[in-house]
């Protein structure tokens, strides 16, 4: 009987912990772009940061090159290099 005393609220502190590791640094970013709300270049940056990824960065490319926007598909390179994204070579090749 005593154990069980002991066990919930060890078991609800150890969730209650795991649900903090996850949710803290997503409730931090989105303070600082409710901070920044009014400065449209820190807002573009905080969601460039949380959302561009490679698979993004093909896809984008692809859509770009297929609509015969090669300028854009340049830019979208430049930018996965800037953040240390690589485009498959095949990709890439085309962009040239």
């Amino acid at each position: 009987m005593n154990g069980a005393r002991f066990v919930l609220p060890l078991v609800a502190a150890a969730l209650f912990a795991a649900l903090a590791v996850y949710a803290l640094p997503r409730a931090v970013a989105a303070g600082d772009i409710l901070l920044a709300r009014d400065d449209a270049d820190v807002v573009a940056r905080a969601v460039v940061e949380q959302t561009f990824s490679a698979p993004l960065a093909e896809r984008e490319v692809d859509a770009a090159l297929a609509s015969e926007d090669v300028d854009l598909a340049r830019s979208l390179q430049a930018l996965a290099q800037a953040r240390g994204i690589a485009l498959a070579p095949e990709q890439a090749a085309r962009i040239d």
